[in-house]
């Protein structure tokens, strides 16, 4: 049983690697490899190819609710882990852009030890800005389990803790554009 000890700690670390973006994702193949005599029989990992970590998205910031002059206020905003970002705002067509990648490098690092559990326990009990014009604000973190989302009218977003200090940061980054 020690010499498969090697191999689940690369499958672990495998999986806890950087983010990656929810479709395409790399998978990790286990089959029963067949018995020679100079090959032990055991399980054998299949690495199938996924788009360059470059392209991986870290962090979607999507904001609905409010009166804009041509209809409904939406925007989104789309990071990717190199910190370039593609924005729509209402019905305009995409805009790209670059932020510091360093900045989402610390959300996907932020991302990625997050228990996200955690922070969506306190529930939000305010007027949500909806209400009277305002816009409601969804995170969505790329996380190797799949995306987490996080709403600001349905979670009390506690905007100390690391994962949402970092997100602040690449806000303020976003805005100066």
């Amino acid at each position: 049983m020690k010499p498969m000890l090697p191999l689940v700690l690369l499958l672990v670390a495998a999986c806890q690697a950087a983010p990656r973006e929810a479709a395409p994702r790399e998978s990790v193949t286990l089959s029963k490899a067949p018995a020679s005599p100079n090959r032990q029989a055991g399980p054998t990992a299949e690495v199938l190819p996924t788009p360059a970590a470059s392209d991986a998205t870290v962090l979607r910031i999507r904001a609905s609710g409010g009166m804009c002059p041509d209809g409904a206020c939406a925007t989104e905003t789309v990071l990717r882990l190199d910190g370039r970002f593609t924005r729509t705002v209402g019905k305009a067509s995409p805009t790209q852009g670059r932020i510091d990648a360093a900045l989402a490098a610390a959300v996907a690092q932020e991302t990625a030890s997050a228990n996200f559990t955690q922070l969506k326990a306190k529930p939000f009990t305010g007027l949500c800005p909806t209400a009277y014009d305002g816009s409601e604000f969804f995170y969505t973190f790329s996380t190797p389990r799949g995306d987490d989302e996080i709403g600001s009218c349905k979670v009390d977003i506690d905007w100390q803790h690391p994962l949402f200090v970092a997100v602040k940061r690449v806000e303020d980054a976003l805005n100066a554009q």
